[in-house]
């Protein structure tokens, strides 16, 4: 995991721009209202997500998956898209959030399709598209039924991460400066609380969160134990495993050589489900100095 640094005033002033375009060319003069300003609108030219795929070297906010532009990828909401209790706005979960960045009190709670109300550009930003309030997570897909005797292997979405978790309160690890001190990707692959963690509040809370993101998930958990043998033999690199995708002898060799369980060996070795080990490269340079 890893901290998201929303200060740079430089990606900062790139994603207020974005935003402000995007609500200047919403806004319908003749219509005096907006139009088609909403999230799907906002999202479709890709555009904030090449910068937030930037701000984070690429990798998912949560799952640490490295991702490509446009592919398996999702924006995440920190304060909710939708937050709403009884049929009102929910106020207390919205000051939830704000208080893990202060850059948040550039965000507005606020939907604007259709309002006639036109939106003073900046310093708030509405939530929906505010820089400060979005980062980029991977789509939650995982391979399933790797063990068909038919050989076919399809992709199953929302099994983790932004999605998965849909508006449960979370803690926001990102925005943790010390995320990185806060928990130890386990040798076995799971996935344990620091215990420089001491209050058994904080304790719960971070279980929870790691719960409701579904971080856990098997096949993430076989991942993670996969790149820890692998960078605790030190007998191959990032660029070896890679390479094995479509090398099935140097997969084998690579199981067989970093002491891989036959029971874990028999799934990741398909080359759909060693494409996606690789996909989560991250960890091995984690276990390698670890």
């Amino acid at each position: 995991m890893f901290w998201i640094d929303k200060h740079n005033r430089g990606k900062r002033g790139k994603g207020h721009h974005l935003v402000n375009d995007f609500l200047r060319k919403a806004w319908n003069e003749q219509e005096g209202k907006y139009v088609n300003c909403d999230y799907s609108s906002f999202k479709r030219n890709g555009k904030m997500e090449r910068l937030l795929h930037q701000e984070q070297g690429g990798f998912c906010c949560y799952c640490m998956r490295h991702l490509t532009v446009g592919h398996h990828t999702s924006i995440e909401h920190v304060m909710p898209h939708h937050s709403k209790k009884n049929g009102k706005v929910d106020y207390k979960t919205i000051n939830y959030y704000k208080r893990f960045n202060k850059n948040f009190k550039n965000v507005a709670y606020i939907h604007l399709n259709g309002s006639n109300r036109q939106w003073h550009i900046g310093p708030k930003y509405p939530h929906f598209c505010a820089y400060e309030n979005l980062v980029l997570s991977c789509d939650g897909s995982l391979f399933i039924d790797e063990d068909r005797e038919n050989n076919i292997y399809p992709s199953k979405l929302h099994l983790c991460c932004n999605e998965c978790r849909g508006n449960e309160q979370i803690v926001p690890l990102f925005f943790l400066p010390n995320v990185n001190e806060l928990f130890v990707y386990r040798e076995n692959g799971r996935i344990g609380i620091s215990n420089k963690v001491k209050s058994p509040l904080r304790q719960i809370e971070l279980s929870n969160t790691i719960d409701e993101l579904v971080l856990e998930h098997e096949r993430l958990n076989i991942i993670r134990q996969v790149w820890c043998l692998i960078a605790k033999s030190h007998l191959y690199c990032i660029d070896d495993v890679k390479t094995a995708i479509s090398d099935d002898t140097l997969r084998s060799n690579i199981l067989a050589d970093c002491g891989v369980p036959a029971r874990i060996e028999k799934r990741v070795r398909q080359p759909i489900y060693w494409s996606l080990l690789c996909d989560y490269y991250w960890f091995y340079r984690y276990f390698y100095n670890s």
